[in-house]
């Protein structure tokens, strides 16, 4: 017998499509690490464009997906691109990754009311939240993922947001391509790491959960907050670490053991759990917009007050900072 939960997706033809890509696109990560010309990478940061690919394909193959949407996740994964060429020594490299998130970021807001909404569905901020919710997001998730992929973090904790975000969302076809895509990247992080999202696979992973949410949860429009806000700790942490001006949060201080894997995963489930059943089903919007509110303010705060053990990193540190 298959639990309940499982089979809400695992029967669907839409996730079948997208597990089967994804685990093909699984293999040909793994592949390209193994025969990778320079054997000093230990990690190769691109299974967030791996993502992006395989919904495109898997949409193709089960619902409609306009060839806009495909150009711009190409372009904000082009900017992610140019934003990590300029990570390590630009002044201004926040505001720049804002800047070079925005061409891809208007194609995708530009093309979230695809298939026709009724009237009665219509709401004009939710172009604008899109938005501001993707150039937001995505280099703080990129910067989460130069911080922390050695340690396997980032596909397992992005898999683990999309599974938020099917359980959000009233209309689940683009989702379950998404999740079949996500969850066979998990074993590129984890429990031994050969890939991480990289920079340009950040933004265009954060683009197509943001559009998905956006297109998915029109017809209930506190999914399209929930489901967004399931990116949960891949966005605090990095949020948390502009509050203390760069220094370190107490999970740079935590062992690198791939053990430490399943309590962080615990962590982030139960903040994605808050956005997609608690926020994301409620039918008033300041409910879920308070309970979002409330989730993200005290977790930032609460990363921001707690200091890392002593002496753990300094190192961390300053390899990021490189």
């Amino acid at each position: 017998m298959i639990p309940a939960p499982i089979r809400d997706f695992v029967d669907h033809r839409e996730f079948r499509t997208g597990l089967s890509i994804g685990t093909a696109l699984a293999a040909v990560g793994l592949a390209i690490k193994l025969v990778a010309a320079d054997r000093r990478r230990r990690i190769i940061p691109g299974a967030g464009l791996l993502i992006a690919i395989g919904f495109v394909a898997g949409v193709r193959r089960a619902p409609r997906l306009p060839t806009s949407v495909a150009v711009g996740l190409a372009l904000l994964a082009a900017g992610g691109l140019a934003a990590g060429r300029l990570s390590r020594r630009h002044p201004g490299r926040a505001f720049a990754g804002i800047v070079l998130a925005m061409p891809g970021t208007l194609v995708l807001a530009a093309h979230i009311h695809v298939p026709p909404v009724h009237a009665s569905n219509k709401a004009p901020w939710i172009a604008p939240f899109v938005v501001a919710s993707i150039v937001v997001c995505a280099p703080l998730v990129a910067d989460f993922d130069r911080r922390f992929a050695d340690r396997g973090w980032p596909l397992l904790l992005y898999a683990i947001s999309v599974v938020g975000v099917f359980f959000t969302v009233p209309d689940t076809e683009r989702a379950l391509v998404l999740l079949g895509v996500s969850l066979p990247m998990i074993l590129l992080g984890w429990p031994f790491t050969f890939a991480s999202l990289g920079f340009g696979g950040s933004y265009a992973a954060v683009g197509v959960l943001v559009w998905v949410s956006a297109t998915e949860g029109r017809g209930r429009h506190t999914a399209i907050i929930g489901g967004i806000a399931c990116l949960g700790l891949i966005v605090i942490e990095p949020a948390a670490r502009l509050l203390r001006r760069g220094r370190a949060t107490v999970f740079e201080g935590l062992s690198r053991s791939r053990w430490m894997v399943p309590p962080i995963a615990t962590l982030h489930l139960v903040l994605v759990f808050v956005a997609s059943r608690v926020a994301g089903i409620r039918r008033v919007m300041g409910l879920t917009v308070a309970v979002v509110v409330v989730e993200l303010v005290l977790a930032i705060v609460a990363l921001t007050l707690a200091d890392p053990p002593f002496g753990t990193v300094s190192k961390d540190r300053d390899r990021a900072g490189r």
